[in-house]
């Protein structure tokens, strides 16, 4: 992922998902992030957990929590 300001952290993540006969797809799970910005060194200790949807034309949106 990429900041407003270009700074970067990477992420892996695990989890589920379901894909509809209408094309919709939904996930959820835990990501983790590697990062190296001072403003985002947080993330390094936690788990996120998240959830994804895209629709059959390829529209998307995301949520994200800080597991604590």
């Amino acid at each position: 992922m990429m900041g407003k300001d270009g700074k970067m952290a990477t992420w892996k993540g695990h989890g589920v998902g379901t894909v509809n006969k209408d094309g919709n797809a939904t996930y959820r799970g835990t990501i983790y992030f590697q990062t190296m910005p001072p403003k985002w060194s947080r993330l390094n200790k936690a788990a996120v957990l998240i959830e994804y949807a895209v629709d059959a034309a390829g529209n998307t949106h995301s949520e994200y929590w800080e597991w604590k």
